[in-house]
């Protein structure tokens, strides 16, 4: 009978440290209707900042793959095209441009697209670059 009646009080416990590390952050006291004082923790809208990284990284592997793909070539001739379009279009060339991070990942990359680049000396472009 005592294992019974631990999960519940485990349970109560978990609840009460969780609100109790909300608390530690702020709270609110109200008076309610019945003359009860009740606290409740502020609440606190945090910015994702592991969510944009995740965004920001696999962005990152979006265009080393493309570059590694198309090859420096073919990928700086489709960047300048973007450029020429519409103000979206220039966004997105300027979002594409290729900068250290995605030729590293671009040089990871190159083995898996070997074939399919037309011009697959990434090492050579990103000299040209610098």
């Amino acid at each position: 009978m005592p294992e019974v009646q631990a999960e519940p009080f485990d349970e109560r416990l978990g609840r009460i440290q969780k609100r109790h590390r909300k608390m530690a952050d702020g709270y609110v006291t109200r008076l309610g209707k019945d003359g009860l004082i009740t606290a409740r923790p502020t609440r606190r809208i945090r910015f994702p900042w592991k969510f944009m990284l995740l965004i920001a990284v696999l962005f990152i592997l979006f265009k080393g793959a493309t570059l590694a793909a198309l090859g420096p070539g073919s990928y700086a001739e489709r960047v300048a095209r973007l450029a020429q379009g519409n103000g979206s279009e220039r966004i997105g060339a300027f979002l594409m441009q290729p900068e250290v991070a995605t030729i590293w990942a671009a040089r990871l990359m190159q083995p898996l697209f070997l074939g399919a680049a037309e011009d697959t000396d990434i090492q050579s472009a990103s000299a040209s670059d610098s």
